[in-house]
């Protein structure tokens, strides 16, 4: 099931706001663009709790320039477990099924205390 999420309701389809909605209730988030996400502090509570839950990740366009922006990754970190990107979702639909499939992606795992991978 696809659910819309948009920083505000009113807007056509959507079916939860940021205010309205946790990422822990979802297996996988699919971000387009980074335009609005990097204006909304819960934008970024929403992607961060889903990135430390090591859940799959879907980054499109500009959208991976998100993860260094709020600090949940290096800049130079380009393979990610359980994270994809690429230009539109079509270029990217086969392995964020793959990484849906896998559930979470322990990899990604820190220490909450150290910051430490696990």
């Amino acid at each position: 099931m696809v659910n819309i999420i948009a920083p505000m309701m009113g807007a056509a389809n959507v079916d939860h706001s940021l205010m309205t909605t946790s990422s822990v209730l979802f297996d996988a988030i699919a971000v387009v663009g980074m335009e609005p996400w990097t204006n909304y502090p819960d934008a970024k509570d929403f992607v961060s709790d889903a990135f430390r839950h090591c859940k799959a990740i879907a980054l499109i366009g500009d959208a991976d320039g998100l993860l260094p922006k709020w600090g949940l990754v290096k800049n130079a970190e380009t393979a990610i477990p359980g994270v994809v990107k690429g230009p539109n979702g079509k270029s990217l639909s086969n392995d964020f099924v793959k990484a849906i499939a896998a559930h979470r992606h322990w990899e990604r795992e820190v220490d909450p205390l150290s910051g430490k991978k696990a």
